[in-house]
């Protein structure tokens, strides 16, 4: 079932390559902005859990709130183990990473770089003006929108397509869940 609630929500061009059981995505550097609560962790979650269905890939979740440079060079020594004695690359989903700062940006950029990590960040802010030029220039930044009510409309009806009945809710239900 956890299958298909990720063919209800999980047909955006970030995902659509995970679900088609492509792997390119985990080579991809990228940045998603978008406001407070809007889903970006959650979509961070559901990329990961794709690409990890794959099983050449290892993720890992750290948030730039608690996390530092003794954190990801942890992350970096169990990555290279990783791929040398399993040939597994790496996804770091970095939450918040607006909240590094400019040194801790650039301990990034050689692990980037050579491969040992791929990262997914994701931030409040523009990454534009909170994340250093160098880091920058490494990443695919991706601003996420907000669903339109005709978006959810979608997502229930391609829910109760899959599941092949209505779902339990009355109509202000409905409407609630849309508004």
């Amino acid at each position: 079932m956890r299958d298909h609630a990720l063919l209800v929500c999980a047909r955006t061009r970030v995902t659509r390559p995970c679900l088609n059981g492509e792997t390119a995505f985990e080579h991809i550097h990228t940045c998603m902005h978008l406001l407070y609560s809007c889903g970006k962790t959650s979509l961070a979650y559901l990329i990961l859990g794709l690409v990890s269905k794959h099983g050449g890939v290892s993720c890992v979740k750290l948030s730039a709130v608690y996390a530092g440079v003794a954190d990801l060079k942890q992350v970096v020594k169990t990555a290279t183990n990783n791929r040398v004695m399993f040939g597994k690359r790496t996804v770091l989903f970095l939450d918040e990473i607006h909240r590094f700062n400019k040194s801790q940006q650039d301990a990034l950029l050689p692990y980037l770089e050579d491969g040992v990590v791929t990262l997914i960040g994701a931030t409040t802010e523009n990454p534009n003006f909170e994340l250093n030029s160098a880091l920058l220039s490494r990443v695919h930044v991706l601003k996420l929108t907000l669903l339109s009510l005709e978006d959810l409309e979608t997502i229930l009806v391609r829910a109760e397509t899959i599941i092949g009945k209505k779902l339990p809710t009355s109509q202000l239900g409905r409407a609630l869940m849309l508004h």
